[in-house]
């Protein structure tokens, strides 16, 4: 498994400038796991399908995952980092399988990240 992944931070209102400040905080703790080809792409106001009157910013880092292991590793960081920042969401993208998680824990998004990466090793497994 050599793949990109997408970790998107998405937060209502939030200033840009602001936004990729704490982008630069996450990308920091990823680089940490020695994830390869860690770049920050994009800054800017969400696609279509936004809630009118919402601005809503993005802030964009994609990096090469070598193995379900360390995506998990990365998901785990990701999540970490949120709950301690208290506000926004990540969505993880990896191919066409994607993932929102807030800084809010609860089961039910346990589940979905449980999911989520049994999906990835399952893939990465040959299985369906």
């Amino acid at each position: 498994m050599r793949e990109q992944v997408e970790f998107c931070l998405v937060e209502d209102g939030a200033d840009p400038e602001l936004l990729s400040e704490d982008s630069n905080l996450l990308l920091a703790e990823l680089l940490e796991l020695g994830l390869e080809d860690l770049d920050r792409p994009v800054i800017g106001t969400a696609p279509a399908g936004t809630r009118a009157g919402d601005v809503t910013t993005v802030a964009s880092i994609v990096a090469i995952v070598s193995s379900p292991a360390v995506l998990q590793m990365a998901t785990e960081v990701a999540k970490s980092w949120l709950v301690r920042r208290e506000r926004g969401s990540i969505r993880i993208k990896l191919g066409d399988d994607e993932l929102e998680i807030s800084s809010v824990a609860t089961e039910e998004e346990s589940a979905l990240v449980e999911r989520f990466l049994a999906r990835r090793r399952a893939a990465d497994d040959g299985q369906p």
